[in-house]
């Protein structure tokens, strides 16, 4: 399995340890953890999987003739397009395997390049479209567009993460539909009896205040700085907003943004990221999860991030932007609300909303589709894909 993440995707780190749990030896390769951990935090919490970090100050000694793959002449892009492709190439061919995993469209040239050379089949695991992302260069774009048309129909198996993207993959790469696995987490039912006092010991604070979570990555293009803005116009006064991610200069930004707007400790709290095992039972005790994302790109639009399973499973009702994956498991699923998320007192209208409404329905409703919504559900479908059974695994 090839990702080129630093801190990896859960969802690649579910389907290792699946497929080891079937029987298969699975090596994910993957760029160099964060330099501001001093051990390998997904090492540690994977002891089963073998996770092996490319060197990237290392130079590389494997070298071929592109031409002699599919890639062909489009051999030239994959250096220009992912950095590290020389790296992973490397690192991938040490490996010898039956079947290569490209985790989402950057290690795609790569992931054929290592299947035409060791005769391994091919899978394409998009986690999203990656192609559409705008902070993307528009040169980049229309290069990753005529890669994945290009190489995708060439894999021997495509999955993807929802259906609206599987839709858009087909069409636009003339391919089959793609099979959908789900984001979903690693728990086997609702947390939603253990809702707990969790986010409120970490904060020093009772239990009158309605907690409203943000948990994940503070990249841009999330909404997260209009969501801190809209904390000064929401008129309940009970609701507190916790922003719960990773430490870096998005982080500092935004705190230095709800500093400025008089909002940081009293109505918007920061927490540090926790390790997945204990996430769960965490975002079981806030009152409300929000998911603020804006439909700047085709990517964003059809988003079905982690934290919106993480929400269902742990039973908290959803305020979502209304985008069409959202709104498809939010509203169907009766598990919260969707609000256009315009502008800073559009989304303080929709919180108003929320914490006004009847959560104990969505809470129930979260209850009954959460058995749906974990691994142990969607492995299913992820083992059937290489013609094995949930029986088979240990």
């Amino acid at each position: 399995m090839l990702v080129a993440d630093d801190r990896i995707d859960r969802r690649v780190l579910l389907q290792a340890r699946s497929l080891v749990r079937a029987g298969m030896r699975v090596t994910v390769v993957a760029s160099p953890h964060p330099a501001e951990e001093a051990q390998d935090l997904d090492a540690l919490a994977w002891p089963e999987i073998e996770i092996l970090r490319i060197r990237p100050e290392m130079p590389t000694q494997t070298s071929f003739d592109a031409t002699v793959t599919r890639l062909g002449a489009l051999g030239a892009l994959a250096d220009a397009l992912f950095v590290h492709h020389a790296h992973f190439l490397e690192a991938a061919m040490m490996r010898p395997a039956d079947l290569v995993v490209a985790h989402d469209l950057p290690v795609l040239a790569t992931a054929l390049t290592v299947a035409d050379l060791t005769g391994a089949r091919l899978h394409f695991d998009a986690h999203e479209i990656f192609a559409e992302q705008r902070r993307l260069p528009v040169w980049r774009r229309i290069i990753y567009r005529a890669l994945e048309r290009r190489l995708a129909p060439l894999a021997d198996i495509v999955t993807t993460v929802n259906q609206s993207i599987a839709d858009e993959m087909a069409r636009r790469n003339h391919i089959p539909r793609p099979g959908i696995i789900l984001n979903v987490p690693d728990v086997t039912a609702s947390r939603t009896e253990q809702r707990g006092r969790g986010l409120r010991e970490k904060l020093g604070i009772g239990e009158q205040p309605q907690l409203i979570l943000f948990h994940g990555a503070f990249f841009g293009n999330r909404n997260l700085e209009t969501l801190i803005e809209a904390m000064s116009y929401v008129r309940d006064p009970a609701c507190m907003l916790v922003l719960m991610g990773p430490d870096g200069e998005e982080k500092q930004a935004l705190k230095g943004l709800a500093q400025s707007r008089h909002l940081l400790g009293r109505r918007v709290h920061f927490l540090p990221t926790v390790p997945q095992n204990e996430l769960i039972a965490l975002v079981a005790s806030a009152d409300i999860g929000i998911i603020p994302y804006p439909g700047v790109d085709k990517n964003t639009i059809y988003c079905s991030p982690n934290k919106l399973f993480d929400f269902i499973v742990a039973g908290v009702p959803i305020l979502a932007n209304d985008l069409p994956e959202l709104r498809r498991f939010v509203v169907d699923g009766g598990v919260g609300l969707v609000h256009a998320m315009t502008d800073a007192r559009a989304i303080a209208a929709g919180i108003d909303r929320i914490a006004a409404d009847d959560k104990i329905a969505m809470r129930e409703a979260a209850r009954r589709l959460a058995p749906q919504m974990c691994w142990s559900h969607e492995e299913r479908a992820f083992l059937s894909l290489y013609g094995l059974s949930a029986a088979e695994v240990e």
